[in-house]
C-alpha cells in the first residue's frame, strides 16, 4: 500500500484509481495521517458483501462445506459424519437432587 497527501491525489488521480483498480490500494493523508483509502470496486464490493444468514443447521453445514470446497479443502460426507456421531442415548438427567 503506498500513502500520498491529498495535494498529491488532486493532481495524480487517474494514477492513482489505476493502482487501485490494478489491487493496490492507496492511502490519502492530511498533515502525514492517513484519513482515507482508494480501493478498487471489486475489493470494495468484497469487503461490503454480508453473507446471507443460515437459517438453521443445515443450511449452515451446507455453506461450510461449499466454502471448505471453494478453498480447495475437503469437507466430511455425510456418511463420515453419521459415523462420527455417537449413538447412545445420553444421561439421566434431573434438575433436583
Amino acid at each position: 500500500m503506498s500513502d500520498t497527501s491529498i495535494v498529491n491525489a488532486k493532481a495524480w488521480l487517474p494514477s492513482l484509481v489505476q493502482r487501485a483498480e490494478a489491487g493496490e490500494p492507496v492511502h490519502i493523508t492530511r498533515r502525514g495521517k492517513r484519513v482515507a483509502v482508494i480501493l478498487s470496486e471489486r475489493e470494495f464490493n468484497r469487503l461490503n458483501a454480508i453473507p446471507p444468514k443460515p437459517s438453521g443447521y443445515l443450511d449452515f453445514l451446507a455453506d461450510w462445506r461449499k466454502r471448505l470446497q471453494a478453498e480447495g479443502c475437503e469437507s466430511l460426507t455425510d456418511q463420515e459424519v453419521a459415523s462420527l456421531r455417537s449413538r447412545e442415548t445420553g444421561r439421566d438427567f434431573s434438575w433436583g437432587q
